[in-house]
């Protein structure tokens, strides 16, 4: 596959999985709506909002699944035109492409939904410790579905800064790079009149910086998780070829592509164009060893947004 093919394949799948992510936070919102999460929280049973992200992350999952899939085809589509040997198929029941898909499931539920435990019980202890009523803290849950404990600060920050009516804080939110630009004409409005911002007003620009954070979680997710799934469904039919005797040793090159920009890591730059076997790692300047984009055995550090790919072309062995 050339890098361009993969480059198409990565875009398509980082595409398809971004909007797979933005559709499970709205899923997650619908179903867990203000009045529930008031209730929840003044039962002191927030149950059922646990079971609803442990549905939406299985189902995340089987989009990831789904990738793997993809991924694989593609590639033994790539294969079968590049060979005339035989018929070559992507076999997803083959027992390791069936533990993949297991070992995907289990790691995505689990990541997805400790992580959105931890941001609730974070958000209901700042609550508590704020004095907020049972409204205010359900209204931050409802806005925290889908982001990171860190993200989720920053939604609620920004909400406190337009509550505050203080002119240095509603000045302050100006500032935030997420925020949407068309409200900035009614806050500098509530600066110059000295007068507090509407609830209404507020709770809309609250929403729309919190959709802004979540469709950056998105793309980041996506592009995290489609470019490991399709590599490893790629090397997964490789591999598969190999087995059957349809692909002989040594004939498949592996290369390494970089984006080719400033956001490009350095320690990726140098590694622009090296080549691989089957089954060998690619080394980045720092000796970091990894065996494809978003390898998941590599350092945080080195796949989160990486967006390189690994082409492959097929050369003639003794």
């Amino acid at each position: 596959m050339t890098p361009e093919e993969m480059d198409k394949l990565v875009a398509g799948v980082e595409r398809k999985l971004g909007r797979s992510w933005a559709e499970l936070v709205e899923w997650l919102r619908e179903r867990n709506s203000l009045a529930d999460l008031e209730a929840a929280l003044q039962s002191g049973k927030l149950e059922a909002i646990a079971a609803t992200i442990d549905a939406a992350a299985v189902g995340f999952a089987a989009d990831v699944s789904t990738v793997y899939v993809d991924g694989g085809q593609r590639a033994a589509a790539w294969l079968d035109g590049a060979l005339d040997r035989s018929v070559i198929r992507f076999n997803q029941q083959n027992p390791r492409a069936v533990r993949w898909a297991e070992r995907s499931k289990y790691r995505l539920r689990g990541e997805i939904s400790e992580e959105q435990r931890e941001v609730i019980r974070r958000v209901v202890s700042d609550g508590v410790q704020a004095g907020r009523n049972p409204r205010e803290v359900a209204r931050d849950i409802r806005s925290s579905i889908g982001l990171t404990d860190s993200q989720a600060k920053h939604v609620a920050n920004y909400r406190r800064a337009l509550e505050s009516g203080d002119s240095t804080s509603l000045l302050s939110s100006l500032n935030r790079e997420l925020r949407d630009g068309r409200f900035d004409r009614a806050v500098h409005a509530a600066v110059r009149d000295e007068k507090a911002l509407p609830p209404e007003r507020i709770d809309r620009m609250v929403d729309a910086y919190r959709r802004n954070w979540v469709n950056y979680r998105a793309e980041v997710i996506a592009r995290t998780e489609g470019l490991r799934a399709v590599h490893q469904g790629t090397e997964e039919l490789y591999q598969q070829a190999l087995e059957s005797g349809e692909l002989k040793l040594g004939e498949l090159v592996r290369v390494w592509n970089t984006a080719g920009d400033a956001r490009t890591r350095d320690s990726h730059r140098t590694m622009n164009g090296q080549t691989r076997l089957m089954g060998e790692s690619f080394e980045t300047r720092d000796g970091v060893r990894l065996m494809f984009p978003g390898d998941p055995g590599a350092p945080l550090a080195e796949i989160i947004q990486c967006r390189c790919s690994v082409s492959t072309r097929l050369v003639r062995v003794a």
